[in-house]
């Protein structure tokens, strides 16, 4: 039985090769490449809501009860989104860290994660947070899209840990 393929993974690899080309050549290489595999046109998903909220902002509470993160990268990425694109003005930032994990676990009456640093990590290695100072982590455009469209219900940024197949669990076994 095949597995349904990752649609984060195909972005995070399309992200990685754009990364050394400027804007202007990134929509060119994006536009051949539709070409080349046939879409006639690319609707952009709608971009976040980045305007200020007009009822003072939802409390964390009530986003993490809507998005319901299943998983501790779900979670980074929800916190993050929260606090750049959905926090009242007074509590907006554009970088979590730790603290602002515990917090907003708290807040939400969720289980405080047992180790907030790694989870942190973990969510970078998986590419839906990038790193932007000491213990600082800021929300990118791959968390953005899990959250802001595929949350809740997604199966998406659960482990951040690639299973192995069987054909290498079985090289596993012979090398025992």
């Amino acid at each position: 039985m095949s597995q349904k393929p990752d649609d984060l993974e195909a972005v995070r690899a399309i992200c990685i090769a754009l990364e050394p080309f400027d804007e202007t050549e990134r929509g060119k290489i994006i536009k051949w490449a539709s070409e080349r595999i046939g879409i006639k046109s690319i609707t952009p998903l709608p971009a976040p809501n980045t305007s200020p909220p007009t009822s003072g902002g939802k409390d964390i509470k009530t986003f993490l009860e809507e998005k319901n993160p299943t998983s501790a990268n779900q979670l980074v990425a929800a916190v993050a989104y929260y606090y750049k694109f959905e926090a009242p003005a007074s509590e907006k930032k554009n970088a979590i860290t730790k603290d602002d994990l515990m917090e907003a676990s708290r807040k939400a009456n969720r289980e405080r994660p047992k180790n907030p640093n790694v989870i942190l990590v973990n969510a970078k290695e998986y590419g839906l947070v990038d790193k932007v100072g000491t213990g600082a982590y800021e929300i990118n455009a791959v968390g953005e899209n899990l959250v802001a469209v595929s949350m809740p219900g997604s199966g998406h940024g659960n482990s951040g840990i690639k299973k192995s197949s069987p054909k290498t669990k079985n090289i596993a076994k012979k090398k025992k």
